[in-house]
């Protein structure tokens, strides 16, 4: 990557995406764009459900493949597989799923789907040596060339973020509250109070701050750090909010500074702009300030990855040329 500070090699910063067979063709269309912008090299680890490893495999060369077996807890992976196993059919995975979220029902489910995508990221630190890890979901497209300036510099690390604030009291804690109760912090509730969303895209973790947070976990709950967080209700955390407030109220922002998540990633996920995508998704890579744009595909609106795929990679080889 260029513009290295002089804290940082390029061998201490690396990309990580944990993704399955339903997500196969979004990754295939980041690899085009990490390529296309000059970062194809850069060490990217893909992350793939132990079955659908050897089609990753035989898809996009570069990245490391590695199975969900060999980076989740061992506990975590026997109950993801044995859940996969006894429910093969998808639509049935998700009723469970619901099932088990509204009564308790069909524990096994509570390891499979994107929750353990988000034990693999925050496990990722436990398996890697690079100091700095991005994050990246299968759903986003590098629109530019990033230096790594715009991960880490100076010994710090970027905290994305969005500040918002409380309109109405709040009966339940949400993602942000929840994470602070895992801290044994209070969370905010009341109107004008105010709150930070660090769901964003991508995700920057300092591995070493990760680290200590998995111990920080560990030690206030006695319990593995996974465990801690599987023991919450279905749905009800999130890692990237987990680790943003750890780094700003129990470390007090030690470590990172902060930029908002929005000015440099556009989202396409609404119902206009999906009607007019390759308006969209020009306008995103035209822009300098955007890097990245996130395409959520809405199958209940029929707007799939092959309904965009060939207007990026257009945009993609226009920029090559």
């Amino acid at each position: 990557m260029t513009d290295l500070s002089a804290d940082y090699a390029a061998a201490d910063i690396a990309f990580v995406t944990p993704t399955w067979g339903g997500d196969f063709e979004r990754f295939q269309l980041l690899r085009d764009s990490m390529v296309a912008m000059g970062l194809g090299t850069v060490p990217h680890y893909a992350v793939v459900q132990t079955e659908d490893l050897s089609r990753f495999r035989s898809g996009a060369a570069g990245p490391h493949y590695l199975s969900t077996a060999e980076v989740l807890p061992e506990g975590v992976e026997q109950r993801r597989q044995r859940f996969v196993h006894s429910t093969p059919n998808r639509r049935l995975q998700v009723l469970k799923r619901s099932a088990y979220k509204r009564f308790g029902w069909f524990a096994d489910a509570n390891y499979y789907g994107w929750h353990t995508q988000q034990l693999v990221k925050l496990a990722m630190a436990q398996h890697l040596p690079h100091r700095v890890l991005i994050t990246l979901d299968s759903d986003v497209i590098f629109t530019r060339p990033v230096p790594a300036s715009a991960y880490a510099r100076d010994g710090r690390v970027v905290l994305f973020e969005e500040p918002d604030v409380i309109t109405r009291r709040l009966d339940s804690p949400g993602w942000y509250g929840h994470a602070c109760t895992l801290f044994g912090l209070p969370w905010p509730r009341e109107p004008g109070e105010r709150f930070v969303n660090y769901v964003t895209h991508p995700f920057v973790f300092d591995r070493a701050t990760l680290l200590d947070m998995l111990a920080a976990i560990e030690t206030r709950h006695q319990c593995d750090w996974w465990q801690a967080l599987l023991a919450q209700p279905l749905g009800a955390w999130s890692e990237f909010m987990t680790y943003g407030v750890y780094v700003s109220q129990v470390l007090n922002a030690a470590g990172v500074w902060t930029e908002r998540a929005s000015l440099a990633c556009r989202w396409l996920d609404t119902p206009e702009e999906r009607a007019h995508a390759a308006t969209a998704i020009q306008a995103a890579f035209d822009d300098p300030a955007v890097r990245y744009l996130t395409i959520q595909a809405d199958h209940h609106q029929h707007f799939c990855i092959e309904d965009y795929a060939p207007l990026v990679r257009s945009v993609l080889a226009a920029r090559a040329e």
